[in-house]
């Protein structure tokens, strides 16, 4: 598995971040650079503000990430993520 799988995970596990909100950060970062970006920086997105950019800031159980991405693995599924595109059946 990528490292991106292990950030975008990641990212469905922040509190407050939801579908809609995971979208506007992708539009600006790729995966894995939503969480090295500056607090000042995502608090400037719309739609972000200062407690999504604190809870993705402080976000650090990318452990649990880990255990998905194990469990994918063990059970052979294709993950699909927000910026991928989806099989035209879903």
């Amino acid at each position: 598995m990528t490292n991106d799988l292990l950030y975008q995970i990641a990212l469905t596990l922040i509190p407050n971040i939801g579908p809609v909100q995971a979208k506007i950060l992708l539009q600006h970062f790729e995966a894995p650079e939503i969480f090295k970006a500056k607090k000042s920086g995502l608090e400037k997105l719309e739609g972000i503000g200062s407690i999504r950019a604190t809870a993705i800031k402080s976000f650090t159980d990318f452990s649990q990430a880990e255990e998905e991405i194990a469990f994918i693995e063990k059970y052979k599924i294709k993950p699909l993520f927000l910026s991928d595109n989806y099989p035209s059946l879903l």
